[in-house]
This record gives C-alpha cells, structure tokens and sequence, in this order.
C-alpha cells in the first residue's frame, strides 16, 4: 500500500528528516529500518511531491498513519467529495445490507477493502450525512461497491422464506403517502409512550428483526439522510414519558410508518389520537424541535412536568 499525502513537522520523530525511524515514541507507531528508508526512496515518485515512498503492509500501521497524513486536495478535473455518488452514510448502509444478506463476514470485508477492523468499526459508528469522510475506509468501501456497480454486480438479497414474504406483504406501506411527507413535515399526534408501545408490540411479531425495522424506519425520510441503527432504537425505546425522545428520528419516523400501516389496515383512529389532534392541531401537531430537557427560567418555588398528551404546565411545589 501506497501512501501519498504530506507529515506535519509536529508529526515526525526526533532525529528524523523525511522517513520514519526505529523510535517507538513516534506518534504512528511506525518503526522504520535504514532498510525500510533505502526502499521507501527506491518506491518515491519523482515527479509527485506528496509522495512519501512510505510502503505499508499492515494495514494497522496505515490506519495510524492516514490520521497525521491528509489527503492531497485532488487536481482540476478530478472528482471532490462532493462529486461522489454516496455518502458516508450511504455506504455505511451498503456496507450493513451486503454483510446482513451476503457470504462475507466483517473480517472478510476488513481484508477486502484493506483496513483493519478497529478502523472498520470506527467508520461505521459515525452517523451524519458525511461524518467520517476523512477514514480511509470510506473511500476503500466506496470503491469496493462502485466497483461491483460498474461490473453489474448486484447487491445481495436476502433469502426469503414464506413466513418472510408474509411479513413483508403485511408490513408493507410503500403505496401509501400522507400529507407532508415528501418534505419530511407529517404532522405527529401520537406520544412518545404510544409510539414505543407501539414499536415494542411490533418487533414481537414473527420475523421482524430490528435490523429490518430500521431499514423501514429510514425508508420514511425522503429529504434527510437520516441514519437509522439498532443502536439508536434502542436509546429511544429506553426513554420513559409523554415527550421524552420528541426530537428523535426514531419517533418521527415511526408515527409515519404506523400511520400508514393503520390506513392500510383499515382502522379507526384511536380515542387517545382523537384527544392528540383535538390538543395539537392548531400548533401543526406535537412538539418535535424543543427537547424534553430544555431549562426554563421560573420561580423556585414553581416546577415543571409534562401532563399524558406532552403539554407542559408548571406547578406549585408548597
């Protein structure tokens, strides 16, 4: 493996002007011979100033060395960051969906990509559009999946049985739109609690797995990139109260769902729901921007709390 890019001063262990040397104290942990700087200068580039002539086999040490080594910004004409087809998120959610369906386990893909699984799992706990746009694993994982796009390879599918396909027809909301949401702006009325009863009592159905739960949860986004993992499900999922987790994702995207699975369902709006829209409707729905821990100025001897449909009163505490 090559590595292109230039070494902060700051960077470079003492005594040490262009190659890395036999001191353990450097920042990278790289130990390099005189043998190892004989080669490095037989493997430079003449004619590409960013070109360290570093040769790295493991890819440990890469890692190590792609955080002090920045990327050179690309020439006129090549693609930026901003030309590329997927996000970081969306190849994190590429990288989930061939591992979940296909052959290959994470170790496999590590060694196919070239990066160790310390950097892999790294990469893969970022959320955010483009976060962790600077690891060498997502330009790798990018290639690895453009490669297989240019070759016509698809991406694997899981294999279905018929109890899977049932759950899927039954699960199914694809054709079924409501107001707002191709702005991502659906009015909620429903509560926290009544959404996490309600993802709670769904996950117990045969063959609903998490995994495939949130993959439908970020189906409901279609202006956002929002990044849905078990992780964060299972933070909303542990929260207690009517307004507690209003401003997460999960539970905006989880009232769409829901409600769309109640109008193909046929079902009658719920006397809770009717008492939600009766309270919110005027306001464009319940509250999802302000958090539920948000400090407010009052008199010491006032609190505040939140009643069973999430509206906030204050009280006298004597």
């Amino acid at each position: 493996m090559r590595v292109i890019g230039s070494i902060p001063e700051s960077a470079k262990p003492r005594g040490c002007d262009e190659y890395f040397s036999l001191n353990t104290n450097t920042p990278l942990g790289l130990k390099r011979s005189a043998e190892d700087a004989k080669l490095d200068e037989e493997n430079r580039d003449p004619d590409n100033p960013h070109d360290l002539g570093l040769m790295v086999t493991d890819p440990n040490n890469l890692d190590r060395l792609l955080m002090l080594v920045p990327t050179p910004s690309p020439e006129p004409g090549e693609p930026g960051v901003e030309d590329l087809e997927w996000s970081c998120q969306q190849v994190r959610a590429k990288i989930r969906q061939f591992l979940e369906n296909g052959d290959m386990k994470v170790r496999d893909f590590c060694e196919a990509i070239g990066h160790s699984q310390t950097a892999y799992q790294r990469f893969m706990a970022k959320t955010g559009s483009m976060q962790g746009q600077e690891s060498g694993v997502y330009g790798d994982a990018y290639d690895f999946f453009m490669e297989r796009k240019v070759k016509g390879i698809p991406m694997p599918k899981k294999r279905k049985t018929g109890a899977d396909e049932k759950v899927e027809k039954n699960c199914d909301v694809s054709g079924i739109t409501l107001p707002g949401e191709e702005n991502d702006e659906v009015e909620v009325y429903e509560t926290c609690d009544e959404i996490r009863k309600k993802i709670n009592a769904h996950l117990r159905k045969p063959g609903v797995t998490q995994a495939g739960f949130c993959r439908t949860l970020q189906e409901q986004y279609h202006r956002s990139d929002k990044g849905m993992q078990p992780r964060q499900l299972k933070t909303f999922l542990g929260y207690k109260g009517a307004i507690k987790g209003n401003t997460s994702s999960v539970f905006y995207a989880a009232y769409v769902y829901f409600e769309k699975l109640r109008i193909k369902e046929g079902k009658k709006k719920s006397k809770h729901r009717e008492e939600m829209e009766e309270r919110w409707q005027e306001k464009g729905g319940f509250d999802l921007d302000t958090p539920h821990n948000k400090r407010y100025k009052i008199p010491s001897r006032m609190g505040l709390a939140f009643d069973e449909l999430g509206t906030r009163y204050a009280y006298n505490k004597r």
